[in-house]
């Protein structure tokens, strides 16, 4: 990696050498560099947001990224930021929306474009718009509702895990959690689901819904992983395991008994 010294006085040299260089590796070297000169560094964001006009998907992209990890420091550039929202490459509209979410996804005019973009034709971008509003409160609740109940699966677990974000501050958030858990129709978001409930409200319901989920071989890994994540009290394990330990089929009872030696091997013994 190239190693840059004087900062400010070489920041436009290394965004136009990542512009131009044809080596691939070289973006995330210019990146590093970019970061490593910019806290609280006003002609850093000055540079980085004029980059925001050039005709340059690497520039633009570089530029986001270390806009993003700026956060409120970079708030002077929500506006050009918003304004690239309709760039036609998804990958510059995903830095984007990642950078909005770094820097201040609560603001008046960030919130609703996120909200906004929660309905973009691509699946990355709207997953990203929905984990940014996760930073936005209260106030990102309702679309988030809305997106927990769409068709896309990964843009359902993406809003479960902003709804945990905003955890107890919305007693909204738990109950559109609590409803996804019991009756989404689709086990992966429900795991999620359940998930994000037990850190904002850990309940022995959960516990029970993800043990019920270990029968669907769609969802079976995932709720394995997460049954095992739960700081679950002991004498609640035998409650929820013991029937799946005998269960007929036997992926169940494998997820069952290797769950227990996880989360209690001091009682596996028992069985």
């Amino acid at each position: 990696m190239r190693r840059w010294t004087e900062g400010k006085r070489v920041l436009p040299e290394i965004l136009r050498e990542a512009r131009d260089s044809e080596d691939g590796t070289y973006r995330d070297d210019a990146i590093a560099a970019i970061n490593a000169i910019r806290p609280r560094n006003k002609d850093a964001r000055r540079v980085l947001i004029g980059v925001l006009d050039q005709d340059s998907d690497c520039l633009c992209s570089i530029a986001c990224q270390a806009l993003g990890e700026m956060g409120p420091f970079a708030r002077e550039a929500i506006p050009k930021l918003l304004g690239c929202l309709v760039e036609p490459d998804a990958a510059n509209r995903l830095a984007v929306v990642i950078a909005l979410g770094q820097i201040a996804p609560d603001d008046k005019a960030v919130l609703p474009a996120l909200i906004e973009t929660l309905a973009d034709r691509d699946e990355a971008v709207k997953c990203a718009a929905a984990e940014a509003l996760g930073g936005a409160g209260e106030a990102a609740v309702a679309a988030l509702r809305a997106a927990s109940r769409g068709s896309c699966e990964r843009l359902r677990v993406a809003a479960a895990r902003s709804l945990a974000r905003i955890g107890k501050s919305s007693e909204e958030a738990i109950r559109i959690l609590r409803g996804a858990m019991l009756d989404g129709k689709n086990g992966l978001v429900r795991v999620e689901a359940a998930l994000a409930h037990w850190h904002i409200q850990p309940s022995p319901e959960v516990v029970t819904v993800l043990a019920l989920l270990l029968r669907d071989a769609g969802a079976r890994s995932a709720a394995e992983e997460a049954l095992c994540k739960l700081d679950a009290v002991k004498g609640d394990v035998r409650a929820f395991m013991r029937p799946l330990l005998h269960h007929e089929e036997r992926e169940v009872r494998a997820a069952a008994w290797r769950i227990l030696d996880k989360i209690a091997p001091d009682l596996t013994p028992l069985w």
